[in-house]
């Protein structure tokens, strides 16, 4: 992974933004990110400190939402409706590399914001109903928004991995000046960021 590269605009859309909403879930629970979600609430002078916690708190807990959708939430939308895309990482030449990652910025990335937000807000929204003061209980309209807009962009993230699925496919099956010895399928592992930027590599035969 490149240096500073989680401190990309992508990344800060699909960890960060989440993570600022879960922390806030958790701000009920935890007294010292409370008192830092207060003092960026009252427009404090000495706000340099509470940046910082709930920058690193966001960080921390939107990365540890993103390992949980990927091993939780992933498997169970690719076990709903249709058979998912199965990628071959064998086809990925390297005129396709740059596409390759243009469509993950442009894809997968917003499916990651949705799948992750979702998260956030069901987990803000059971916060503030269980631990939060009784004006923020189950009855409401904050906590009851966030739950509905849970919901909805779990869902729209469902429609948005298909489309990561299909995307990715065509690109890899895409014409080629190159020919690949073709290999076994395998089943697609996003989780990574890491594995994003550096795609399985491929042998390439020189024509004859």
């Amino acid at each position: 992974m490149k240096p500073l590269e989680l401190l990309s605009f992508g990344h800060f859309i699909a960890f960060v933004l989440p993570g600022i909403v879960a922390a806030r879930a958790l701000a009920y629970l935890v007294p010292s990110l409370q008192r830092a979600f207060t003092a960026l609430e009252g427009a404090s002078s000495e706000a340099a400190g509470p940046i910082f916690l709930v920058t690193l708190a966001a960080l921390t807990i939107g990365l540890t939402l993103n390992t949980v959708r990927r091993e939780v939430v992933d498997p169970i939308l690719n076990r709903v409706g249709p058979k998912r895309e199965r990628l071959d990482y064998s086809l990925l030449t390297a005129e396709k590399h740059e596409r390759f990652k243009d469509a993950l910025e442009g894809v997968y990335r917003p499916y990651e914001f949705s799948a992750n937000m979702a998260l956030a807000l069901l987990l803000l929204c059971v916060a503030r109903a269980a631990w939060g003061p009784p004006q923020a209980g189950l009855g409401s309209s904050v906590t009851i928004g966030a739950g509905v807009l849970g919901v909805l962009m779990l869902v729209v993230s469902f429609s948005q991995l298909r489309e990561t699925y299909r995307v990715l496919s065509k690109i890899l099956q895409s014409a080629s000046t190159t020919s690949v010895p073709p290999t076994k399928d395998v089943p697609i592992e996003l989780g990574s960021p890491s594995s994003q930027a550096r795609p399985p590599s491929v042998t390439i035969e020189n024509p004859k």
